[in-house]
């Protein structure tokens, strides 16, 4: 996933977990997932 496409994401998945209007443990794992890729690549 690129930097532009990973960063909408993550937006777009905060709304989502901000909106509190369904459960947002899906988006919080899938936030963590996207972060983690985004340090291990930043490491490199």
């Amino acid at each position: 996933m690129s930097g532009y496409s990973r960063a909408a994401r993550l937006r777009a998945l905060e709304r989502i977990v901000d909106a509190g209007e369904q459960d947002p443990a899906d988006a919080i794992t899938e936030i963590r997932r996207i972060r983690e890729a985004a340090g291990r690549e930043a490491q490199l």
